[in-house]
């Protein structure tokens, strides 16, 4: 979902007036006195509502393959430094490729740490992303890692804090709109993480693993 559809999805819901615009027409929009107070004020909103479905966990997690050969010995444990461009917000399980077998798993700062890796063997991190920011200017970019069906709740979010003076209703409508949906979110991907977590257990129990 681009941004700049994410920011007239907003405007929709404020102003029936806004009517057809579509993301590659923004520029009408920033172009109308009163609507760019708004639109300037979107990035921030933007930003303020991913850290909030950061914080909230409600974004899915990522994947990544580690090689034995990334790892540093430190003392007794392997350590991995992450880069900023690693984009990790919290690291949740490592586990062997090979088996499945879960590994001890630390994450200090920018470090990473674990044992039981063995010479040659890859494991899998599974991570919560943190997603990059949006600039004041960004129309056309999407927002990497946030799915379509999450995106959509962050217009709810927008009007919700920029539409508390003009209508403080329909200002908490929106936010009670936006709060309802994500709960519901959290709600079945948390269901879709047990039946997850069941499944590789018993699968790995019948494996005799």
């Amino acid at each position: 979902m681009k941004i700049g559809d994410i920011k007239l999805e907003a405007l929709r819901l404020m102003f029936a007036t806004v009517g057809d615009l579509d993301a590659s027409r923004i520029a009408e929009a920033e172009g109308d006195a009163e609507l760019a107070v708004y639109l300037s004020s979107m990035p921030g909103s933007i930003n303020r509502a991913l850290g909030d479905l950061e914080t909230r966990r409600a974004l899915p997690l990522c994947r990544r393959v580690i090689g034995y050969e990334e790892w540093e010995e430190t003392g007794e444990l392997l350590t991995l430094t992450l880069s900023p461009l690693d984009m990790i917000c919290e690291a949740v399980r490592l586990f062997r490729e090979s088996d499945g077998e879960e590994l001890p798993l630390g994450l200090a700062g920018d470090t990473l740490n674990t044992r039981g890796v063995r010479h040659g063997e890859r494991c899998v991190l599974l991570y919560r992303p943190r997603i990059r920011r949006v600039l004041p200017w960004e129309n056309e970019g999407e927002l990497e890692g946030v799915p379509d069906c999450v995106a959509a709740l962050i217009p709810y979010f927008i009007k919700g804090e920029l539409f508390r003076e003009d209508d403080p209703n329909e200002a908490g409508e929106a936010i009670n709109r936006y709060e309802g949906a994500l709960e519901t979110l959290l709600k079945n991907t948390e269901e879709r993480s047990v039946a997850a977590s069941t499944r590789v257990h018993t699968v790995y129990s019948q494996t005799g693993i």
